[in-house]
């Protein structure tokens, strides 16, 4: 109806325009955590912030809720971005705003350093932090080990240590013109000494001898030779500086001695055999060559010189000597083949070894051809090896009979030497005899017997046809 009215209590919310009140951030170092707040006014009073171009420091991050930059630079440089900040009641506002960092101070953080060896190759580096990416390296104070440098950009400690001991020094680095120093120390320890068993030469009564052993490897410094055991043969000294043996030999026979090589801290040592021949050099040689890693016992050592002399004394005429391939050898001789490399054999060089075989009381030695045997011309190098666990219970003349059996079996005494000569006969049957007329000789005059000496026809390879029968 006509004069009738409505009311209606309305409300009208009038903001401020919202706007960003930061118009610049301070600058931040690289390394260090970094705290600036984007600022706004106007608006609700409720606001949410984004980076809508650009890119804030790596490292930083904007908190959307209350406008927070925060975190650690990772890299230095400038950073321009735009910030955009929007209100509850819907309005929006933005601002160009830079984040310089600088590089900060090189920190380096490496405080300790591996260990070196003497002759192997080092390569450490020292880790920094900080400054601008680009470092100069510096020793400020003592020194690095000799053989190791520095690198003096990127802080590689490398080389070859050539020296032992504890080596202290301070290292420099230096970044956008800002530097840090470290106190290191590297150790370098000396490889044990080694000193392994090679080739002496035999020598003549009367003749210059100069023989030296293969040079001792490792320790600190120079190493020093000497005799700690046994005895060089008369005649002959050894110089300190080398281990090379010189002299003129008075007397003839095998001697055995032990040679060390040593820093002063820390030795190796082998145990050599060398023969002086009773023969001149135009005679038939034979010589003993020790491969045992002990001096043998006197009562031994009396059996092999005893049967180094009779056969030197029981052959006539000489033979050629003999040039050892300079390799290849390595697998023969029980793996001693390779004393031989590249040596002249003159007439007959044997392998003496002492130990186990198989216990007391069944095989007391063996011995055999071993390299350059081709008949009907005698061996060039034979092989010897005595039980150990039988040795101290022979009397010296089952020594001696042990031993001398054992060389000639080395120089091919066997079958294989008999047949070619013509010095047997019937081998492979039943009754195989000797008939070298000096063994028959000898059965005949000394043992009694009446025609030939029969051989043995039984047993193994060595056995059969190589031993007369008993």
């Amino acid at each position: 109806p006509l004069g009738q009215s409505a009311q209606q209590t309305l409300s009208i919310s009038i903001f401020p325009p919202l706007s960003v009140t930061t118009s610049s951030l301070s600058g931040g170092s690289q390394g260090v955590a970094y705290n600036e707040t984007v600022s706004a006014t106007g608006g609700d009073g409720s606001y949410t912030w984004v980076v809508s171009a650009g890119a804030l420091p790596a490292g930083l991050s904007l908190a959307a809720g209350t406008g927070v930059i925060s975190g650690t630079p990772a890299t230095p440089g400038t950073s321009n971005f735009t910030v955009q900040v929007t209100s509850g009641d819907g309005q929006g506002s933005t601002a160009d705003l830079a984040i310089t960092v600088s590089a900060g101070s090189p920190v380096i953080t490496t405080t300790s350093l591996s260990a070196g060896l003497v002759g192997t190759s080092y390569n450490e580096t020292i880790q920094v932090t900080g400054g601008d990416g680009s470092y100069a390296w510096s020793v400020t104070v003592g020194t690095l080990p000799p053989g190791l440098s520095l690198g003096p950009t990127d802080g590689v400690v490398s080389g070859t240590p050539t020296a032992a001991g504890s080596f202290d020094f301070t290292v420099q680095v230096t970044s956008a013109g800002q530097s840090d120093t470290q106190d290191l120390s590297i150790a370098v320890t000396a490889p044990a000494v080694s000193f392994a068993r090679s080739y002496l030469p035999g020598g003549y009564i009367g003749v210059g001898y100069t023989g030296t052993p293969a040079p001792a490897t490792g320790g600190a410094g120079s190493l020093t030779y000497s005799v700690t055991s046994g005895a060089l043969p008369a005649g002959l000294s050894i110089n300190a500086s080398n281990g090379q043996i010189t002299g003129t030999p008075t007397t003839a026979g095998m001697s055995f001695f032990e040679m060390t090589a040593s820093d002063g801290s820390s030795s190796a040592s082998v145990v050599f055999g060398l023969t002086i021949s009773t023969a001149a050099p135009g005679g038939f040689n034979v010589f003993g060559v020790n491969v045992a890693s002990s001096i043998p016992s006197a009562g031994v050592q009396t059996a092999i010189n005893a049967s180094l002399a009779r056969i030197e004394a029981a052959v006539t005429g000489d033979a050629a000597g003999f040039n050892m391939p300079s390799s290849g050898l390595d697998g023969f001789c029980n793996g001693n083949g390779a004393l031989f490399h590249g040596q002249i054999v003159d007439d007959i060089e044997i392998l003496i070894n002492i130990g186990p075989i198989d216990g007391a009381g069944s095989i007391l030695g063996q011995g055999g051809v071993c390299l350059g045997f081709s008949a009907p011309a005698p061996t060039v190098v034979a092989q010897l090896t005595l039980d150990s666990a039988d040795l101290a219970g022979l009397s010296a003349s089952l020594k001696l009979a042990l031993v001398l059996h054992e060389m000639l079996h080395g120089m091919g005494f066997s079958d294989g030497f008999f047949v070619p000569l013509s010095l047997s006969t019937g081998s492979g049957g039943a009754t195989p005899e000797f008939v070298g007329a000096g063994g028959v000789a000898e059965f005949q005059t000394t043992l009694g017997g009446s025609g030939n000496p029969p051989l043995e026809e039984t047993g193994g390879s060595g056995t059969a046809y190589s031993h007369w029968d008993e």
